[in-house]
């Protein structure tokens, strides 16, 4: 009987004359106490609604925070069941994703004082809560996790070790409450798309049926892009409905566009804050189309992503961004690398994959010449003159990031790093342009490595064991870990966390891949002979 039941119930009169044992005849403390319990149940529910409706506007995570305990603990309690919702979890995964590639953020529901209900919101928190009551519910569920991350052991423990300095962070923020912000939505749109992904990517079918929808929003952006670049307005800004209306000066500079100051040419963004953040997901999407070209099941496919892929670089072009420039000319130069190996590899008397391996280093640096020599080549990768201020004021900010970084080792807190170093743009706005300055920032040196060093494992495991791969289904490892080193490059430059979704979905992909692969224990830096694979595994097809 629940605890609240039995302090209604009234309780029969004790008889007397029971010697022995008599604790099981008296009424026990909580009987006894009921009155004085529920009164004071009572009042602390009477004046946490009343201090909520006062201040809760200014307090909404302090007065959360018990919410979310009383939830945990409930959950926690729930009874081991065979049967828990974990194929609605990835339901629900499959959606924030999409949510995340499609949706603009900036579109909203806003209600009175709440904060905007974002469709990632609306997906992205009941995918957590149940991946929580998975965990609880099912011996099983958890035994399986704990399989698939132990596949990875250093990246996983790089993984707990980056939540626990996250959490740690705002314990040390110079705000305390905006990096707790910071901190629940790195909950959300990273960590628990990470473990949630996990389990996704590791059952049958899940990793292709991904890539499917990766190659969907390019073409959906692609599109779209070419409208707003015709327009020079994002699409749905003269049709956005009234109760989707945000009446927020971010959100009105974002509808309006950009353009570049030195050249005033319109700089298309789709669903993102600046158009950088549209560069960033074409090029992490990028690898996944060249493997379609390359290693479509038919003709079809092949020819379908062949003709993608101008229409990408097209893309990023018309976002003036040198970084989606720089991430879609790197997935080529590292495919190539790793297909003449693969090549070697497999067809030891083909000659086309020792000379493509061997005359990499030639080709990389004749492309790294041509970036130099050739002008319009040199402008996009490089920058001309339009992009000097761009550069000045990343100079400026890395100086005194460093000056400020050497003041408290320990990092300003998690979202706290803008602020930190001070720098300004022309237009008044607080800002930030090197993620690598920000991690260091926000988490101190020691999250720095182990932040960075997560990422550096998953690309070169991933790619140690991709090469060694020969099913089509696992062998999604190479443009996955090609995706992750883009995603690292591009990070040198762009700060803001747009895309941080999909980069953890795809390290979960890895790491799924890592477990499913019959070469996981090969050694990082072992070189062997190509041999067929003896049983190739079905776990992922």
């Amino acid at each position: 009987m629940p605890i609240w039941k039995s302090l209604l119930r009234k309780k029969a009169p004790v008889p007397a004359g029971y010697p022995v044992l008599p604790s099981y005849a008296q009424a026990g403390w909580l009987s006894r106490h009921r009155k004085l319990i529920l009164t004071a149940l009572f009042i602390v529910i009477f004046f946490y609604s009343a201090f909520f409706v006062l201040i809760g506007r200014f307090f909404l995570i302090q007065f959360v925070i018990p919410l979310a305990i009383l939830a945990g603990m409930i959950i926690w309690a729930l009874p081991e069941r065979e049967k828990i919702p974990d194929r609605l979890m990835c339901g629900f995964f499959v959606a924030f994703m999409v949510s995340q590639l499609i949706w603009p953020n900036y579109l909203a529901l806003s209600i009175s004082t709440l904060p905007w209900i974002t469709a990632a919101r609306l997906f992205g928190v009941p995918m957590l809560l149940l991946f929580f009551i998975c965990l609880s519910q099912s011996t099983k569920f958890k035994a399986h996790l704990k399989n698939v991350l132990g596949a990875s052991p250093i990246l996983t423990r790089l993984m707990y070790i980056t939540m626990g300095i996250a959490v740690f962070s705002v314990a040390v923020s110079t705000l305390p409450g905006a990096s707790a912000n910071q901190l629940i939505i790195a909950i959300v749109n990273w960590f628990a798309v990470f473990f949630v992904g996990v389990v996704y990517f590791s059952r049958p079918g899940n990793v292709e049926r991904f890539v499917w929808i990766l190659w969907f929003t390019a073409l959906f952006w692609c599109f779209m892009g070419f409208l707003e670049w015709r327009n020079s307005q994002v699409p749905w800004a003269p049709h956005i409905p009234s109760f989707l209306k945000i009446e927020d000066e971010t959100v009105q500079r974002v509808l309006t566009g950009s353009a570049r100051s030195a050249t005033g040419i319109y700089r298309v963004q789709g669903k993102f804050t600046t158009s950088l953040g549209l560069a960033e997901l074409m090029a992490l999407i990028t690898p996944f189309i060249i493997h379609f070209m390359l290693e479509g099941r038919t003709k079809v496919i092949r020819l379908a992503a062949g003709l993608t892929l101008p229409m990408m670089f097209w893309t990023i072009v018309v976002t003036d961004s040198r970084l989606g420039i720089v991430g879609f000319f790197l997935s080529f130069m590292f495919y190539m690398l790793i297909w003449g190996a693969r090549r070697w590899r497999r067809y030891s008397d083909s000659l086309m994959g020792p000379a493509v391996t061997l005359a990499y280093p030639v080709i990389f640096v004749g492309f790294v010449a041509a970036t130099f020599a050739i002008g319009r080549l040199r402008n996009m990768v490089w920058g001309s003159g339009a992009q000097a201020a761009s550069d000045a004021a990343r100079q400026t900010q890395i100086e005194l990031g460093i000056q400020d970084l050497l003041v408290r080792p320990w990092g300003y807190g998690m979202g706290r790093a803008a602020s930190a170093i001070g720098f300004t743009s022309p237009t008044g706005i607080v800002t930030i342009d090197n993620y690598f300055l920000s991690i260091a920032l926000d988490f101190g040196v020691v999250g720095f490595f182990v932040f960075y060093g997560m990422w550096l494992i998953a690309i070169f495991r991933g790619g140690r064991i991709g090469v060694e791969e020969t099913d089509y289904t696992r062998m999604w490892m190479i443009p996955a870990v090609l995706s992750l080193t883009n995603f690292f490059v591009i990070k040198t430059v762009f700060s803001q966390q747009e895309g941080h979704s999909l980069a953890f979905a795809i390290l979960a992909m890895v790491v799924a891949m890592i477990w499913a692969s019959p070469h996981r224990n090969i050694p990082l830096l072992e070189f062997r002979a190509w041999r067929p694979d003896p049983a190739p595994s079905a776990r992922l097809t």
